[in-house]
């Protein structure tokens, strides 16, 4: 920073927080000083020459009775890293022991350096899936804080309930194909837990290889022999379950490979993080009396339609873990060894996998063996023992008979003060006096039933004439999709394993 400003070397205050520290850490301090300073000047500089307001004057304006109505916007954070926060609480404990800072300060530089592969290796996989859409499907996904309906606006309306029906969105981006998608699930309707995810991708896996009106990389898609997952750390996303599926496709012919990569811990944000800004803030403060609105108040928040998400409803889930439980094979050991984090004698995620790859054996092409590598930016994988010349793991024994069936909903109901509070006089006229007494009767519906108002549901009858083409082409997304009507759920799974060879 050169040399130190003399203004700050002369001041009394300055030079008595500088007495009793060793000549590294008054280095340290006075290159603080020093950017204090810096930023001082150029703050003076900006208020001089272009007009902008001082700190001061900002909080005047802000806090002005004009603005006293104005309510503070609720932040959204995320969690924090925890080799991040262990090691800025090391470097402050051993701020007078310069050896232990120059470690611990080598420790973070190493997981900067992490982050930042892990970054330039999701960017490249996601612009390799669009430029090479024949080489690899790459899937990414995450979910957000759930989504009450009716949503009036960020801001609540004084005088009106604010009980709401919620939902919970996943979103899910194709990278070959730009294609973004919004999956809604009504929340406490089943379970969280792994059955949803292997559902939600069993449906998007099954319309990419069976749709009928393919542009060139959707067509391109269809051949492709490997498919990349991209998800963040949360159990749902790694689990036997899930791994079990993964293997039934590769073990189905669906793919030739299939990687699950997932980034360091607190650091697995990526694009849906910026599409879940836009569906919270900028879509959610448009007036969204029912589902069906908040669909279409999608064209404020993305009014390019190429980059406006689909919205799904998911009224289905498959049971996944009863249909697997006869042939699995339970893994452990591959998350956090649960070591005390003040233990500096152990490398605290030594057991902490990231990477896992699912291809078949070579002497026997009838049955996945999963291998595993502790950082997704690694070339080596690693089989039993962690050997990288040894077989990988076997989590699924062998194919299920069976095609998955559908998983019952959970008795719940919503609490009798919510549904009664959605049908009060005031919220009954707010509706009418909008012109959405119809949007009203449905929420009410939905509020008593828990479960999604449609006209009808298809039927056994509906489905038993169609062809394989017309099969295929019901998951077009013509307008909003909803996965699992009754009967029409199961139709789709016996047509998916009976028939997938013959629509590839």
């Amino acid at each position: 920073m050169g040399e130190p400003i003399e203004l700050w070397e002369a001041s009394s205050e300055i030079q008595e927080l500088l007495i009793g520290q060793t000549e590294d850490e008054q280095k340290l301090r006075q290159e603080e000083i020093n950017d204090e300073e810096l930023a001082m000047r150029v703050r003076k500089e900006l208020q001089r020459e272009a007009g902008f307001p001082s700190f001061p004057t900002f909080l005047r304006a802000r806090y002005d009775q004009i603005f006293k109505n104005v309510v503070r916007r609720e932040g959204h954070f995320h969690t924090r890293c925890f080799t991040h926060a262990n090691l800025q609480i090391k470097l402050l404990r051993a701020r007078k022991n310069p050896e232990a800072r120059a470690e611990y300060n080598r420790q973070l530089d190493e997981h900067h350096l992490e982050v930042k592969s892990w970054r330039e290796l999701e960017i490249r996989t996601q612009r390799m899936a669009l430029s090479n859409p024949e080489v690899a499907i790459v899937l990414s996904y995450d979910d957000t804080s759930a989504m009450g309906i009716p949503r009036f606006t960020n801001r609540a309306i004084k005088g009106l309930s604010t009980a709401t029906v919620k939902f919970v969105p996943l979103n899910l981006t194709n990278h070959g194909t730009g294609e973004n998608l919004y999956i809604y699930r009504l929340k406490k309707r089943w379970s969280k837990c792994s059955d949803r995810m292997c559902s939600v991708l069993y449906f998007i896996l099954r319309r990419i290889k069976c749709k009928v009106n393919c542009n060139a990389n959707e067509l391109a898609q269809k051949k492709a022999p490997k498919l990349i997952l991209m998800a963040d750390n949360y159990t749902e996303n790694k689990n036997n379950i899930l791994f079990q599926f993964l293997s039934e496709l590769v073990m189905r012919g669906w793919f030739d490979e299939i990687e699950l990569m997932f980034g360091p811990v607190g650091h697995t944000h990526n694009g849906n993080d910026a599409v879940h800004r836009w569906h919270n803030q900028g879509v959610g403060n448009h007036m969204s009396y029912c589902l069906a609105e908040l669909f279409q108040n999608y064209k404020h928040g993305w009014p390019s339609h190429e980059t406006r998400p689909h919205p799904i409803i998911m009224d289905c889930q498959f049971n996944w873990k009863e249909r697997y439980a006869p042939h699995c094979q339970i893994l452990k050991g591959f998350t956090f060894t649960g070591k005390s984090a003040d233990d500096d004698s152990v490398d605290q995620r030594s057991n902490y996998v990231r990477g896992f790859l699912f291809q078949t054996l070579a002497r026997n092409n009838r049955t996945c063996q999963l291998k595993i590598k502790g950082s997704p930016t690694s070339k080596t994988w690693y089989g039993e023992n962690g050997s990288p010349t040894a077989d990988g793991y076997v989590c699924l024994l062998r194919l299920p008979d069976s095609c998955p069936l559908a998983k019952l909903p959970n008795r719940y109901t919503m609490p009798e003060k919510i549904v009664t509070s959605l049908a009060t006089p005031t919220m009954t006229a707010f509706f009418n006096e909008n012109g959405r007494s119809k949007a009203h009767q449905d929420l009410l519906t939905m509020a008593s039933d828990y479960a999604v108002p449609c006209i009808r549901r298809a039927t056994e009858q509906d489905m038993s004439g169609l062809t394989l083409s017309e099969l295929s082409a019901l998951d077009g997304f013509p307008n909003v999709q909803v996965i699992g009507a009754e009967g029409k759920s199961q139709q789709w799974c016996h047509f998916l394993w009976a028939s997938l060879s013959e629509a590839t």
